[in-house]
């Protein structure tokens, strides 16, 4: 990287004083903004203090600048002078009508010092639109905001107020290559002045173009990057003759500059083109208060988990979320990844937070506060009641089906306290059984507001008998059981019941039809028919919706058989075929005339 090292480093000349006379004075600001604070030096010492902040090979430099012929059109428009306190200037390019792109060595207090996000520490002002600094036009304004990239030599800084009637210079989207032409400008030293009032521009040439930086190379003599110029733009003019940001300057040779012994006019630039993403994160956003959302807030087995999003749009990175559960605060990163955040809010995904804390039992407040990055209030994204392990749990037993030598038992169960399923405990004549209620039921998840994985079911084989099932909802934390109920039921001993509704002939065949229905199975019941003695088997299974209004079963009760007999009396008896130990049922007989 081309440089002054520390040998090198040149001394401030014998009987070079600026005349106080001719040094810049405070300018009135335009707009109502800050006065401007011009880099002035009155005597040798002061001389020799500017030159020890130079570009030094290897550290990182403080603010330096080009010296050509005077920038004009829109290469001069573009070309932004920063005054950093009363102790630098440095040069930078304007984005936007609030954002200037600059070095970030030009905001730290000595050579490699780190420069942080926010305001800066000295007060500093950005004269944006004013070729001639003795002239009045254009804007000098405060800057009230700085935005640092976390690797490169680059800082965005934030206008106090919009800048109207000077156009900004976009972001280059393609890398340089090698031999590209590049106009570089800047407010630094000539080899005349050592506070020019006016920006001067030049030629480079690129030679290299490495990660992050390129090397480029005067194109006439007398062109050089000079003290001053430093976090100032080199430009390439685009096929419509529009001009675009491709770096900014970094260090330099300065061969000819006042005040320098060097002759080599090289420069290493950081470039811009490959972080254009980050820089149009963070220099095109206007909105200052950040926005979020508290997603969930999930009690569950003595602590609480809160989950969400949060984003600041004064910045590209993360923001922090302070979350206050009974007056306790916690700070958590908001870097999660959110891509539907991402992709909603125009941002990065890293906008999501998550946060656990173990709480004693009762009722607690949790309040999420989203905290600014920069000037502003924190908002408020949500205040939220909850309890811990104080509510019972709640259900109901929705079946009983007692089949051939079993009984089922179904239903749904639901603690408020907790998101996992809830525990249920079955007891038949004493016997206990523990099953989950996780099976899904959307249905339940729709009315009471929770995950749908909130259905059991539990099958047992029985004795024949009567039989008692009670089933319990098992509480988190203290407090009682619930108790969904208890049903009394038989299996195997219940003989099944109906009735013969109808017996009629017509064209030498007879009809017979009727219900039948075992109580000990919700299955269709199946239906013997004899005629004469002659039998044939049926199932009770056609719609009858009148038997299950009147019996609490299912519909497909019902039964009916055809068949042809002679001319004739006869006799037809029908049976309901019981399941499991006992009796068939005798539904009837009747006799008729064929």
């Amino acid at each position: 990287m081309p440089g002054v090292t520390g040998r090198h480093r040149p001394r401030c000349p014998e009987g070079i004083d600026v005349d106080p006379a001719r040094a810049p004075t405070r300018r009135q600001v335009s707009g109502g903004g800050e006065p401007a604070a011009p880099l002035t030096l009155t005597s040798r010492a002061a001389c020799a203090a500017a030159v020890a902040l130079g570009f030094v090979a290897g550290s990182v430099p403080v603010a330096h600048a080009v010296q050509g012929d005077p920038a004009t059109g829109a290469a001069s428009a573009a070309t932004v002078k920063i005054n950093v306190g009363e102790v630098r200037a440095c040069s930078g390019a304007l984005l936007n009508e609030s954002w200037v792109i600059t070095a970030k060595a030009c905001f730290a207090d000595t050579p490699g010092a780190a420069v942080v996000d926010g305001t800066p520490k000295q007060v500093t002002t950005a004269t944006v639109g004013r070729a001639d600094l003795s002239g009045s036009a254009g804007h000098v304004l405060r800057v009230e905001r700085l935005v640092v990239h976390p690797e490169r030599d680059v800082v965005l800084a934030r206008l106090a107020s919009p800048v109207t009637g000077v156009a900004a210079v976009a972001v280059a989207t393609d890398a340089p290559v090698a031999g590209e032409k590049l106009t570089v400008t800047g407010y630094g030293r000539t080899s005349t002045q050592w506070v020019p009032d006016t920006a001067h521009a030049a030629t480079f040439t690129v030679e290299t173009v490495g990660t992050g930086t390129l090397d480029i190379q005067a194109d006439e003599p007398g062109s050089t990057i000079c003290k001053g110029d430093g976090g100032g733009p080199a430009l390439r003019t685009g096929a419509s003759g529009t001009l675009e940001l491709v770096a900014i300057h970094h260090t330099a040779h300065q061969g000819g500059c006042l005040g320098q012994t060097a002759s080599a006019q090289g420069a290493t630039e950081t470039r811009v083109d490959d972080i254009r993403t980050w820089i149009t994160w963070n220099a095109t956003l206007t909105q200052k208060t950040p926005v979020g959302h508290v997603d969930a807030v999930v009690p569950d087995r003595g602590q609480v988990t809160i989950r969400g999003w949060a984003w600041d749009p004064d910045t590209s990175a993360p923001i922090n979320v302070h979350i206050y559960i009974d007056g306790v605060g916690a700070a958590v990163r908001a870097d999660l990844d959110r891509p539907d955040i991402g992709a909603s809010q125009g941002t990065a995904p890293a906008r999501g937070f998550t946060y656990t804390r173990t709480l004693a039992d009762g009722d607690h407040t949790a309040c999420v506060y989203g905290i600014n990055v920069g000037t502003g209030s924190n908002p408020v994204l949500g205040c939220y009641d909850f309890s811990i392990n104080t509510k019972a749990p709640i259900g109901v037993i929705e079946a009983v089906v007692h089949e051939t030598g079993q009984v089922s038992i179904s239903g749904w169960a639901w603690d408020p306290d907790t998101p996992a399923p809830t525990d249920v405990h079955i007891y038949i004549d004493g016997v206990g059984v523990a099953v989950r209620a996780d099976r899904d039921r959307p249905d339940v998840a729709a009315s009471h507001g929770t995950t749908p994985t909130r259905g059991y079911s539990h099958t047992r084989a029985l004795a024949p008998g009567e039989h008692t099932a009670c089933v319990y909802a098992i509480n988190i934390g203290p407090g009682d059981n619930t108790v969904l109920g208890c049903r009394t039921f038989s299996v195997d001993t219940r003989p099944p019941v109906g009735a013969v509704d109808g017996v009629s002939v017509r064209n030498g065949q007879v009809s017979i039809s009727g219900w039948a229905w075992d109580p000990d199975t919700s299955a269709p019941t199946d239906v013997h028919i004899y005629i004469d003695g002659v039998g044939v088997a049926v199932r009770a299974d056609q719609n009858r919706p009148d038997v299950a209004a009147a019996f609490g079963t299912a519909p497909t009760r019902g039964y009916s058989h055809t068949r042809a007999v002679s001319p004739g009396s006869h006799t037809a008896c029908i049976y309901a075929i019981n399941i499991g130990r006992g009796d068939n049922t005798v539904l009837g007989c009747r006799t008729f005339s064929g």
